[in-house]
Formats: structure tokens, sequence, C-alpha cells
């Protein structure tokens, strides 16, 4: 092993100090992409479940309250939900219906609140129930 010479001797503590700010730039990096992915998971899962109630709250209607013109609204684990319910009306037919109509549109809203402060996040189904003609 040959003797140090003195302009070589903090060339090693450079190195290291190099080393350990790359190191922490990587880990600082490692985190924030982790932290992107947990929160992008939950986000998912958030969704999911309201796509769950969404469609629960679709084949209910009709079945555990009556198909009938009107706005109902609730809480499901967080999630807020509102049903409309509306006369389905042709646009093939000009003449008023003598009677009930045989079809309605459903609509399901959901929301809650978003990541950031403030947001709220939401989806919405729709679709055709039909009803028994009396």
């Amino acid at each position: 092993m040959r003797p140090m010479r003195r302009g070589e001797a903090g060339f090693t503590l450079v190195e290291a100090i190099v080393a350990l700010a790359i190191a922490v730039t990587s880990l600082a990096a490692f985190y924030r992409i982790y932290g992107l992915g947990w929160r992008g998971v939950r986000a998912a899962q958030t969704e999911t479940q309201a796509l769950g109630v969404a469609r629960n709250r679709l084949a209910l209607a009709g079945i555990a309250e009556p198909l009938a013109e009107g706005i109902s609204s609730g809480e499901t684990n967080g999630l807020s939900w509102t049903t409309e319910i509306k006369p389905y009306e042709s646009e093939t037919i000009d003449t008023p219906l003598s009677f009930e109509p045989a079809a309605w549109w459903v609509v399901v809203r959901v929301s809650w609140p978003g990541d950031r402060r403030g947001t709220m996040r939401s989806l919405e189904l729709t679709t055709i129930k039909l009803a028994r003609l009396p």
C-alpha cells in the first residue's frame, strides 16, 4: 500500500458526500412514487365502491321503492347518493298518453370527497326501467 499524498486525502470524503446525496435523492423520488401509487389505489377502491352503490340503487328502483316520479337520497359508507325517477317520454309519440307511462328513467348519482381539499368526485348511472301496466 502506498502512502496518501496531501491532495488525495479529501477525495474519498467528496465521494462519500456525493454518494450520500445520490442516495437521498433516490429515496425521496422512490417515496413520492410509492405515495402516489397508494393514492391511486385508494382512489380506485373508492370509485369501485361508488360504482357498487350506484348499481345497487339502480337494482333497488322498482323493487324496494315503487317506480314513481321523484327524488330520493341518502348515504352509504360515506358515499352520498341520489336517485331520480322520471317518466320516459318517447320522441316518436306526438300525442299525450291517456295512461301512466310503462317506462321510467332512473338516474343514480353517487358523490364523495376527492383527494384534494374541496374537490368532489362523482359518477352517474342511467337506465330505463319498465313497469307493469295496471
